[in-house]
């Protein structure tokens, strides 16, 4: 958990492709993975607190399923804040929830006054970039 800051998004971003390298993901996946959670990071950083102190801004990511099975790559970020709608800043905004989708197998996005949560997901047995 970090400040929702511009510099700190990046360096969770490294550290999230770290894992990914270290976990053997492919490197396609990997390249995936890194843009579309630093995707969901900016819009964190720049949506989630509206000119307001920076709350937090997490990262979880795990690969789920059983011993021996690919399974699934899914990564949570999560911030305290509360998004501005796409569109409602400017006409050159609302591209990022696009991009994230092209993205992952599965991006689900869950806002509440308290904070919005980004789940992406990827099929890790199978992936094809």
């Amino acid at each position: 958990m970090l400040p929702a800051l511009a510099e700190n998004a990046s360096a969770l971003r490294r550290a999230v492709d770290d894992w990914a390298r270290a976990v053997r993901l492919p490197p396609e996946l990997v390249e995936a993975v890194s843009l579309a959670v630093y995707e969901a990071m900016a819009n964190a950083v720049e949506h989630a607190y509206h000119g307001r102190e920076p709350g937090a801004l997490r990262v979880h990511a795990v690969i789920t399923g059983p011993p021996g099975d690919a399974g699934t790559l899914v990564v949570r970020i999560e911030d305290d804040g509360e998004w501005l709608r796409p569109g409602s800043v400017d006409g050159l905004r609302g591209r990022g929830i696009p991009l994230m989708e092209a993205l992952a197998g599965v991006v689900e996005i869950a806002a509440t006054p308290d904070g919005t949560t980004v789940t992406l997901s990827w099929p890790v047995d199978g992936f094809v970039g």
